[in-house]
């Protein structure tokens, strides 16, 4: 990943939005990492995927990876289903914005919306100051549009931090870096990869194809992969096809377990 920059993080800072694909991005990468295993099932006639705790979040896990986790598995509970996150208030999209947010100023990537209250206070000030200013003229010296633009020039200053970039100079090269590295993951051949170290590289990479719209196009390329070149059969973070020789049936499964997962933390 680029400059150490997690899937979900990279979402954020591309558009600079935390939208659900980039939390759906994160659930896979928790996986991937082998914190989480998600297996299908089939309930009532439909598709749906249990997420299951592998191992329990520890200092490797930023803010907002943890915060994520927790929300999927509070204390007490190993398993869920995709379809019982669609319960009313049974996730809280905030905390997990805010956190994702948060790592951002942390890393520098984002300006610290603290530094933008600033302009607003002198705003406010010079409003009131330019209200003072407008009726004691007008009630004296008659000059009131004195007051009168010193009020709008708070007005400005107040509207100004709307108009700010919300990456930093540093945000900005980090993006351009993302970018770079989805253009990339685009001329990828796996025959050019040993087959030992396909599976590895594919599911390392998903989750940053899954925030780009890729991931069609990323599982394209490995469909014909022998997820069993490594000696363990089947992929290591996602269950039910262990002695598939091929991804052809996860190629088919998977975007329909990204589009569920997305629509659960897709606000109501």
């Amino acid at each position: 990943s680029p400059d150490g920059v997690l899937p979900g993080e990279a979402g954020l800072i591309i558009d600079e939005h935390a939208d659900p694909v980039d939390i759906a991005a994160t659930v896979v990468d928790l996986a991937v990492r082998r914190y989480l295993w998600i297996t299908p099932v089939n309930a009532r006639g439909e598709d749906d995927w249990r997420i299951s705790r592998v191992n329990a979040p520890d200092d490797q896990l930023r803010e907002y990876e943890r915060t994520v986790y927790d929300m999927l598995l509070p204390e007490g509970t190993d398993t869920v289903a995709v379809r019982e996150l669609r319960a009313p208030g049974r996730l809280q999209l905030d905390p997990i914005r805010a956190a994702m947010r948060n790592d951002a100023v942390a890393t520098g990537a984002f300006a610290d919306p603290k530094q933008r209250a600033l302009p607003r206070w002198i705003g406010a000030a010079l409003i009131a100051l330019g209200l003072i200013i407008t009726v004691t003229l007008a009630l004296t010296a008659g000059h009131a549009l004195v007051g009168v633009a010193i009020a709008l020039a708070g007005g400005a200053a107040m509207l100004l931090p709307n108009y700010l970039p919300t990456r930093t100079p540093l945000g900005d090269t980090v993006a351009g870096r993302i970018r770079a590295m989805h253009r990339g993951l685009d001329t990828v051949v796996r025959d050019r990869i040993p087959p030992i170290d396909q599976e590895t590289i594919f599911s390392r990479a998903l989750p940053y194809t899954v925030i780009s719209g890729r991931a069609d196009n990323w599982i394209r390329t490995f469909r014909d992969m022998n997820p069993a070149a490594d000696s363990q059969p089947g992929l290591y973070w996602f269950a039910g096809y262990d002695r598939d020789p091929n991804l052809h049936r996860f190629a088919a499964q998977f975007p329909f377990f990204i589009t569920a997962l997305e629509g659960a933390f897709n606000p109501r």
